[in-house]
């Protein structure tokens, strides 16, 4: 088990665009996996069936919090240290996936992950993925915003390829049980950093994913740190 320390006394010290203390500067506004597939023993049309999804009256900024100490550090290697080095920068989310495993056909897995900024900024996105702790998987890309509508919007793969074979593999197991076992043991871990020229790189969002069985939505909680060890 992986021991939690308390650094930051402070409530929340994230400062938004406009100058208030606790509102993110960049966040995830909608996000939902879900695997295409053909049934051929009843159509030979696409079907899709939903993974999980962030409910649209969801929003990471009404999110409630929990100590950054009740989060499965163990399974989120890094997450400790980022927290310590960037809370003054950045707003961090614990996002448990209740994937929904009904299905029982081979597809090609796909995501749509939305974020949105109240300004301007160059975004790299680093992306590291755990199973029982270690990690097996580390990949960067960076994205500029796209204008819509008087917002700036920014769209990151959320490991497609990865979750391709991953989903996939499921087949190939004896037992349901089996699969659990996997899902639970995963983690994701995304780190946002503001890269506009002439700037040190500075963090502003960090997302960790926890997976386990479920009916397809997501529990966003919010990490704070508020001194104290469970």
């Amino acid at each position: 088990m992986a021991q939690c320390r308390h650094s930051v006394n402070l409530d929340d010290i994230t400062f938004g665009d406009d100058g208030s203390r606790g509102s993110p500067v960049f966040y995830l506004t909608y996000f939902q996996m879900h695997l295409d597939f053909v049934d051929l023993t009843c159509s030979t049309e696409l079907q899709r069936h939903q993974l999980v999804r962030l409910n649209e009256r969801q929003t990471l900024l009404s999110a409630p919090a929990i100590d950054i100490c009740s989060a499965p550090l163990n399974l989120l290697p890094g997450l400790q240290d980022e927290f310590d080095k960037s809370i003054r920068s950045a707003s961090f989310f614990l996002l448990k996936m209740n994937i929904d495993l009904g299905y029982t056909y081979s597809g090609v897995c796909k995501n749509i992950a939305i974020y949105e900024s109240l300004r301007y900024r160059t975004i790299e996105c680093t992306t590291s993925i755990h199973s029982f702790g270690k990690k097996i998987l580390e990949t960067t890309e960076m994205r500029y915003p796209l204008n819509q509508d008087d917002r700036l919007i920014y769209r990151f793969d959320f490991a497609g390829d990865f979750f391709n074979t991953f989903l996939n593999g499921f087949s190939q197991l004896e037992t349901y049980s089996e699969a659990v076992w996997a899902i639970e043991n995963l983690t994701v871990m995304q780190i946002y950093k503001d890269i506009d020229a002439g700037n040190a790189p500075t963090t502003v969002l960090c997302l960790a994913f926890v997976f386990e069985p479920g009916a397809g939505g997501i529990d966003v909680l919010r990490l704070k740190d508020y001194g104290y060890t469970d």
